[in-house]
């Protein structure tokens, strides 16, 4: 079996342009911007892990194992006697 494809480049927004879009982390950004630059580098590197991980995961090849067939269990000595 060959390695999978991820069918897709790396993102090219970044995570910040994301959360300028969202209503929820601008409250935050006005609020707090320390803690807003915080979590949009952390969010940021977490993106870029996640997606190295999955490229990473795309080139795993499988190799092709045969079947075993089924051998019965190898009978029991009496250890009673």
């Amino acid at each position: 079996m060959r390695g999978a494809s991820t069918g897709s480049f790396p993102p090219k927004a970044r995570v910040a342009d994301y959360m300028r879009n969202e209503a929820r982390f601008r409250v935050i950004e006005r609020t707090d911007p320390a803690r807003y630059k915080q979590f949009v580098h952390d969010s940021q590197k977490a993106a870029e892990q996640r997606y190295a991980v999955y490229h990473q995961m795309a080139g795993i090849t499988v190799p092709n194992v045969e079947p075993q067939p089924d051998v019965a269990p190898a009978a029991k000595a009496d250890s009673d006697e």
